[in-house]
């Protein structure tokens, strides 16, 4: 007697069905016939014949036969669990996260994740957040190290370890080939940011006018917060507070904060340039 398992399959197994992509379908027939040991019986309970049994292993698996095989190997090969988590579950962890779906749990890692960095280190972030991409010449020129092995020790031994412990990966990975998604301008030799949802919410305007020996920078703080503290380096000035934080780099030499005002979410910083 053939078992009719589409009838005896619950809605769970069905929907989860749904959701296997084709080599786990693959596998599950793989798993199924090593415990089988019997090609004849593993067909007659799969709803098959031998010739389409061998066509399921080539991957030629009808949908409706799809719930069949994976409710078989949930009940003979427990191994298939293990697989469905890591390339379904797992993954579809992943892609919730990349869309923030689960966002608010991630926004809070992100938060963790920037309070562990020194300012240079969120400048570095910024950067390629702006363009998309930075070569390593790039960040040791915004960093002011002293050459290009001291950047590349920041990024690997500080950095990236933080990132994976805190957001489960590295912020910054190395391609040596890969395409810009907006451009479509392959770039080469580059690092690139793996969250980029990280500066999402960072997009106020920013004005800065040059005024002969002064720069003055206006730029919207969030209405609300009324402890906007405003830092200056080689590389730029950093807007930040408990809520915020916020990078401007400068293409002037500056020497100091001569002036600095908040008003209705509205900061204004002027600074003396540098002679």
């Amino acid at each position: 007697m053939r078992y009719n398992y589409l009838k005896m399959e619950s809605l769970p197994i069905k929907r989860m069905s749904a959701f296997l992509p084709k080599n786990v379908q693959i596998k599950c027939v793989q798993l199924l016939r090593n415990t089988y040991r019997n090609d004849k019986q593993l067909a007659h309970d799969a709803g098959w014949n031998v010739k389409q049994l061998n066509k399921a292993l080539e991957g030629y698996i009808s949908e409706e036969h799809i719930p069949r095989i994976f409710s078989l190997s949930l009940r003979h090969c427990p191994e298939i669990k293990e697989i469905v988590k890591e390339e379904v579950v797992d993954e579809m962890h992943r892609l919730c996260a990349e869309l923030d779906i689960i966002g608010e749990n991630k926004q809070k890692k992100i938060q963790q994740f920037m309070q562990s960095l020194q300012e240079r280190d969120k400048a570095m972030l910024l950067q390629i957040h702006d363009t998309g991409y930075a070569r390593l010449q790039t960040l040791t020129a915004l960093l002011r190290t002293q050459n290009d092995m001291q950047t590349l020790t920041r990024i690997r031994e500080v950095i990236n370890p933080i990132s994976i412990n805190i957001l489960g990966k590295p912020i910054f990975t190395f391609h040596e080939k890969k395409m810009h998604p907006v451009t479509g301008e392959t770039i080469l030799f580059s690092w690139w940011l793996t969250e980029k949802i990280l500066f999402e919410k960072e997009k106020e305007k920013v004005d800065i006018f040059d005024e002969d020996n002064k720069l003055r920078i206006v730029l919207e703080v969030p209405n609300n917060d009324e402890s906007v503290e405003v830092g200056m380096d080689n590389c730029g000035i950093s807007v930040s507070s408990k809520e915020y934080f916020r990078r401007i780099p400068l293409y002037s030499a500056v020497n100091k904060i001569v002036q600095q005002s908040c008003k209705n979410g509205i900061l204004e910083v002027v600074l003396e340039k540098e002679v």
